[in-house]
């Protein structure tokens, strides 16, 4: 499972709800990690011998969910780092992903397209490439130039599968890019612009690292939308969270989380009316739904639905797997709170999925750093 994404951890203790929060949050989102950040773990530690991990970020402006029949997320303004490492191995290895809409590792890369490519397995000619995405590997398991990496483009569904045309994702009104800087480094972008005339622009990005010294863990990712057609004076919506985490730790999350309504006519911080902000900071894994709880005894007014779509504050969700199939035990499932509702697209009108469950500012951690059972 090592280099893999890690998805659907589903089977943990969730905390579910419609409630709210307060802090202070520390590093911006987007801004790469510091090496070490302050943080110690011993002089003993060797990256070698010592760092066994699998820790994963994601972030979206928008995730859906369909069950039909079963549970099926799509993300829209997609970003996702994963780093890995196994104990005896010289380097880690990174995986970083950006795209416009991704509808999930299975669906496009074993469903639509002609089987899943791992970096190492050489090219897969033909079939369905995501024209709005970009992924990077570090390192390049194959001689020569990557065969796993992409950029957004045209390519031909027919064998060879060569590239008609790439196509400008760099600025406005796409910019995805993705890139591990090396093995325990890496970030990326997924931004768009008038997306489907469902949104003024959506986007996410994601940065992390592990400090190869200390072996800390410090990802920040941050998830937005604004311009929300037909959502009354709902017009932006964010969410941010940094995870941190030591080898055999509990992880640390910072997050903040905001939503702009226009209809209210003030854009006081704190809870104003439906306009607010949220925070928290340095909480760790296994308190933070009661953390979040105490604060939201005092702001029960803004669990009320929010705009015409019915939307509504969404608590963090933790928990834990006990083991996995690899072997791996003390996997953590972190989401930071965020804005949820009915809403599609309207290419999915009169379709399955045209009233699916949606997340506004989706940003999800899962991950294990070390071997510590995750209470």
């Amino acid at each position: 499972m090592v280099g893999s994404r890690i998805r659907g951890v589903r089977s943990v203790a969730l905390m579910s709800g419609t409630l709210l929060l307060g802090s202070a949050f520390a590093t911006p989102a987007g801004a790469a990690p510091a090496q070490g950040q302050g943080h110690s773990v011993g002089h003993g530690f060797n990256f070698v011998n010592d760092a066994s991990y699998i820790l994963d970020m994601r972030s979206a402006g928008l995730e859906t969910e369909a069950d039909i029949p079963a549970a099926t997320y799509q993300d829209y303004g997609y970003s996702e780092v994963n780093l890995s490492h196994d104990l005896g191995e010289r380097l880690g290895q990174c995986h970083s992903y950006a795209a416009l809409y991704w509808m999930g590792q299975y669906v496009e890369e074993a469903v639509l397209g002609f089987g899943a490519a791992p970096p190492d397995a050489g090219s897969v000619s033909g079939g369905y490439h995501n024209p709005v995405y970009s992924r990077s590997d570090y390192p390049n398991l194959s001689a020569g130039n990557s065969l796993s990496d992409r950029h957004p483009g045209i390519v031909n569904y027919f064998p060879p599968g060569q590239e008609i045309t790439p196509l400008p994702a760099q600025g406005t009104p796409l910019r995805i890019q993705s890139h591990c800087d090396n093995d325990i480094n890496g970030h990326a972008n997924g931004d768009a612009v008038d997306v489907s005339g469902t949104v003024d622009e959506v986007g996410s990005t994601t940065a992390s690292e592990v400090n190869r010294v200390t072996g800390v863990y410090t990802s920040t990712a941050r998830a937005y939308v604004t311009g929300i057609k037909g959502a009354g004076g709902v017009n932006t919506i964010s969410s941010m969270m940094q995870v941190t985490q030591k080898p055999n730790a509990q992880p640390l999350v910072t997050y903040r989380m905001s939503l702009f309504n226009s209809g209210t006519g003030s854009t006081d911080t704190g809870l104003n009316g439906r306009s607010f902000v949220f925070v928290g900071r340095d909480v760790p894994a296994n308190e933070l739904t009661d953390q979040f709880n105490s604060q939201a005894k005092t702001l029960t007014v803004a669990a009320s639905a929010i705009g015409p779509f019915g939307f509504q504050i969404l608590a963090p969700q933790t928990g834990t797997e006990p083991s996995t199939e690899a072997g791996t035990t003390g996997l953590h499932y972190i989401t930071a709170p965020a804005v949820g509702g009915e809403a599609g697209f309207n290419a999915r009108n009169g379709t399955i999925g045209q009233k699916q469950y949606s997340r506004f500012g989706s940003v999800t951690f899962t991950g294990v750093n070390g071997e510590q059972p995750g209470s």
